[in-house]
């Protein structure tokens, strides 16, 4: 298993050209209704970032509306419990060309159903000193609706962070297993025909 770039899908691929119909197409490819739920709250390969993360962070407000309409969980979590909402902020913070997509992401999540929540490090959401009245209002009623969600599912959200991490650990050490497997052998093959076998003289 190569440590790599994973190759995109044709989703983040659709995603990060902000083409609407393409991001459909990608999700619709999954099967049925089931699948292309899972599909749309699937992680891109190589990172814990769902798709809706993906448009947040662009500020594609289209794509992100429709990711929401086909199911995406505007509350997904990656690995160091950052939602979509801190992603769109922080796009929407740090943009200097005061495009409106950014404002307009963080409007759409928050009347998609994300809420204020802390990440790991206790971070909530930020969109900095200089947001603009709409920003500050959409992230004043994300933070009143994820009160009682930051108060009562602390542990829960804690424990599923925790069986990401144990999940992506087994996997690397699976890969370290497998990789370290094939260079033992290798060893032992090279070691055959130069006159070695199990490191003593044949």
């Amino acid at each position: 298993m190569s440590d790599g770039p994973a190759e995109k899908t044709a989703l983040v691929v659709a995603i990060e050209s902000g083409d609407v119909d393409a991001v459909r197409e990608a999700v619709e490819a999954a099967g049925d209704v089931d699948a292309q739920r899972e599909a749309v709250n699937a992680e891109e390969p190589g990172t814990w970032h769902a798709s809706l993360h993906k448009s947040a962070s662009l500020g594609k407000v289209e794509v992100t509306k429709l990711l929401l309409a086909l199911g995406a969980d505007p509350n997904a979590e990656d690995i160091k419990g950052r939602t979509c909402l801190h992603c769109a902020c922080d796009a929407y913070s740090q943009d200097e060309t005061s495009h409106p997509g950014f404002e307009e992401t963080v409007e759409a999540l928050v009347e998609g159903g994300a809420v204020s929540l802390e990440d790991v490090a206790g971070k909530l959401p930020d969109a900095g000193d200089d947001a603009g009245a709409f920003v500050r209002k959409a992230l004043d009623r994300a933070f009143a609706d994820g009160a009682e969600r930051r108060a009562s599912q602390k542990e829960d959200r804690k424990a599923k962070r925790k069986a990401k991490m144990d999940a992506i650990f087994s996997g690397k050490l699976q890969q370290h297993v497998n990789n370290a497997s094939a260079v033992a052998i290798t060893v032992m093959d090279s070691g055959d025909r130069d006159g070695y076998k199990r490191g003593s003289r044949g």
